[in-house]
């Protein structure tokens, strides 16, 4: 995996609070290459906000967050083509066709995987041509999910990317994220599902 990033992912006295409510407090971890976090925790406990501030997209109140040598919230754009971020929203264009969406998504980031091959390994080949907005709910996930196969990126963070997926899905996605592990990747995901990932991280933050 060719990367500009020779180091951990760090986070060092991590703050975040929503309005006068302190989520969480003094959150320090460290993620070398190949290694993965899971981020547990009751709803609205801040597991997304947590997500958003690691992938540089909110200011903590107070810490820091490193990837690298880097603080990540003032990385270059050039800089922000090493991460990914993958929320609760699926970010596709519904008047668009799965395979128009991925394609987007190979041509905005050239990694190393061909579309079809992606849509294969979706087990979508015969919805490529569907517009998105004629999909089900678990086939668009699993649009969404393929751009992680697209973009050729160091960092994931995954924001519960096991909803809407059946059990094939699911295992797919879980494979996929073992296969970046051993690539030397690392990973951060939010999770009300910390079993399919058994086995695959180091670090459980339990907020």
């Amino acid at each position: 995996m060719t990367s500009a990033l020779d180091s951990d992912l760090e986070g060092f006295s991590l703050e975040v609070s929503r309005g006068n409510r302190c989520l969480f407090a003094d959150l320090s971890f460290r993620l070398g290459r190949g290694e993965m976090a899971l981020v547990t925790g009751s709803n609205g406990c801040g597991k997304t906000s947590l997500l958003r501030v690691l992938a540089g997209l909110a200011v903590p109140n107070s810490g820091r967050v490193m990837l690298g040598r880097a603080d990540i919230h003032g990385f270059l754009p050039e800089q922000r083509r090493d991460l990914v971020f993958k929320g609760h929203l699926n970010g596709l264009k519904k008047e668009l066709t799965a395979r128009e969406n991925l394609e987007f998504f190979y041509r905005l980031w050239q990694g190393d995987h061909q579309v079809d091959t992606v849509l294969a390994e979706l087990q979508l080949s015969p919805a490529a041509d569907y517009l998105v907005r004629h999909l089900s709910t678990g086939q668009r996930r699993r649009v969404s999910l393929g751009a992680l196969r697209l973009q050729p990126a160091t960092l994931w963070i995954l924001d519960e990317p096991l909803a809407g997926l059946d059990k094939s899905g699911i295992d797919l996605i879980c494979g996929w994220v073992r296969e970046h592990l051993q690539k030397g990747g690392i990973a951060v995901i939010a999770t009300h599902r910390a079993e399919p990932f058994s086995g695959s991280y180091q670090l459980n933050i339990e907020l």
